[in-house]
């Protein structure tokens, strides 16, 4: 691939004598690599039933690349059951630097598509919470979608701009991450439209933008908390001079180690930033990634959140009867005729745009319950009538089609390797199809 010569420019300044190194790296296949949901599998039970070879790498605990080509693995039952979330391994070294813990409040400002919100939900394990902005509204679909593919109890997605973000929820947040719209240099391996796009007006607007959003991203912050800063970009003026200019800004905010990552410290020449922050770049292992690790002062200013909680209607009859795992929820909410369950206190955010409040159970149609998809998938274990398939009969299960298979009569959950990818109702010769459309293969 040819890239700009501006660009290589650039990275020969940034990078001296480690730009050829670089270069050649740059010329190389792109890594490919996942994480395993451990939310629902663990890494020796995993290993026993994906079909492909991989190998761990450093940047996250649960984090590998495979070792050899394949096709389409989101098509793979195993993928929809939500055991695995396909993710460019230095990507995952935002989280893991972020170091979250469980019962922390957490927001990821710029979430979608969602591996960072789905590693973050991992790393609570239940407990806590995460909040999950994305201002687009189609990108947040998609966040939504993968979100609730892992079986995530306790997340909130919304729909917003980071300025909505303050007023509501004042410095309610142990932990802020902020993986901000970047100029992509890190893509640019494995997507042409990438160096197509690349500009140093660019990286203009970009800086500008990521100013924004930080601003906002730290106003959440409470005192004491920990921000983590990322992109998937290699030039300075995103990176290192971004931080900088965070710690010219805000005096209550510090810089902490991030040598945990191992990578290439800054190359800035700002030597109150460099030794600090991480630089992965392609000859690391990962497509490319830059993080820092941010305090905010125990001292700094506390603002209270305007958040109250959401007064739920009368829970259906019935539910626990349909839905037996129900009542493995601490907390069930009933509002707009949609049945939700979670594991944290369902909060009001009359001002925001909520998309979706932890688990959505089911929705109430013409006095009748009809379960959810996100039931189905939040969690490892069937919630209804477990139905074994094979590879071929998942794949058209996927596809929208009914399955001609015998079983009891009433609502089934369609298994693979016994974990389940999604329901259908039984008249006891065929099997009519509920998996939602949006998650159709094509």
């Amino acid at each position: 691939m040819m890239y700009p010569e501006a660009f290589l420019d650039m990275m020969r300044t940034h990078l001296q004598d480690e730009f050829e190194t670089f270069q050649q790296a740059l010329q190389q296949e792109p890594i490919r690599g996942f994480r395993i949901n451990t939310l629902k599998i663990n890494a020796s039970e995993f290993a026993k039933i994906f079909p492909y070879a991989y190998a761990p790498h450093p940047y996250a605990i649960n984090g590998y690349v495979l070792q050899e080509p394949v096709e389409a693995i989101g098509k793979h039952p195993l993928y929809a059951a939500g055991l695995l979330y396909m993710q460019e391994p230095s990507a995952s070294s935002a989280v893991t630097l972020l170091d979250v813990q469980p019962g922390s409040r957490v927001l990821d400002v710029c979430a979608a598509p969602g591996s960072k919100s789905t590693q973050i939900g991992e790393a609570l394990q239940g407990q806590g919470v995460l909040v999950a902005n994305e201002i687009h509204p189609k990108r947040v679909q998609i966040l939504k979608e993968n979100i609730e593919r892992h079986g995530i109890r306790n997340a909130i997605v919304l729909n917003n701009a980071p300025q909505d973000l303050p007023a509501v929820f004042g410095t309610w947040f142990d932990a802020v991450l902020c993986d901000a719209p970047c100029s992509g240099e890190g893509m640019m391996r494995k997507d042409a439209d990438a160096v197509e796009q690349w500009s140093m007006n660019l990286i203009e607007q970009c800086v500008a933008r990521q100013k924004q959003i930080v601003s906002q991203a730290i106003d959440c912050l409470k005192p004491d908390g920990v921000f983590v800063y990322s992109t998937c970009t290699y030039n300075v003026y995103e990176n290192e001079q971004l931080i900088d200019w965070i710690l010219t800004q805000y005096p209550e905010m510090e810089l902490l180690d991030a040598s945990s990552i191992h990578a290439h410290h800054g190359y800035s020449g700002l030597a109150h930033i460099d030794p600090y922050v991480r630089h992965i770049l392609p000859q690391d292992g990962g497509e490319g990634h830059f993080v820092a690790k941010l305090h905010k002062k125990s001292n700094a200013e506390f603002i209270p959140d305007t958040l109250s909680l959401i007064h739920s209607q009368a829970i259906p009859n019935g539910l626990f009867e349909l839905l037996p795992q129900a009542k493995n929820y601490p907390e069930l909410c009933v509002k707009n005729d949609k049945v939700y369950a979670g594991t944290h206190p369902f909060l009001s955010h009359s001002t925001l745009h909520l998309i979706r409040h932890q688990v959505l159970l089911a929705t109430i149609e013409k006095h009748r319950l009809e379960p959810a998809h996100g039931y189905a998938l939040s969690s490892g274990q069937s919630p209804f009538i477990p139905i074994e398939c094979s590879l071929e009969e998942c794949q058209r299960f996927m596809k929208g089609e009914t399955l001609r298979k015998a079983s009891k009569k009433g609502y089934v959950a369609i298994c693979y390797q016994g974990y389940p990818l999604g329901f259908g109702k039984s008249d006891g010769d065929v099997i009519k199809n509920k998996y939602p459309k949006y998650a159709r293969l094509s």
